[in-house]
């Protein structure tokens, strides 16, 4: 669901769910937090983060984020982006909408 891969001082994060236009669920902001950590413990001085299949990201993925749990996770997956040490980048390209956008 999350690829995620280093080029040297580079992380590179891709949301894999094209079949949902890349919409976050609970395991892919659990999985984005954790592969976000992950590069900067690891010496990432730059995270880009990039959607497969032509789309960015559709924000929420509506079938899976009834309850807390998803909310707080999406609450620790942006919170963390704009708190990291490093720059996080976004590589767009298709769609950007909702959660996506944020």
């Amino acid at each position: 669901m999350i690829r995620s891969e280093s080029r040297g001082p580079v992380g590179l994060l891709t949301i894999d769910r094209p079949d949902r236009r890349n919409a976050l669920n609970l395991d892919a902001c659990v999985e984005l937090t954790a592969a976000l950590d992950e590069h900067v413990a690891g010496g990432a001085r730059v995270v880009v983060l990039t959607g497969a299949g032509g789309h960015f990201c559709a924000g929420a993925d509506l079938s899976g984020v009834k309850g807390e749990e998803f909310r707080s996770a999406l609450r620790v997956l942006l919170d963390r982006l704009t708190t990291v040490a490093v720059p996080v980048v976004a590589a767009v390209e298709g769609a950007a909408l909702g959660a996506g956008v944020q």
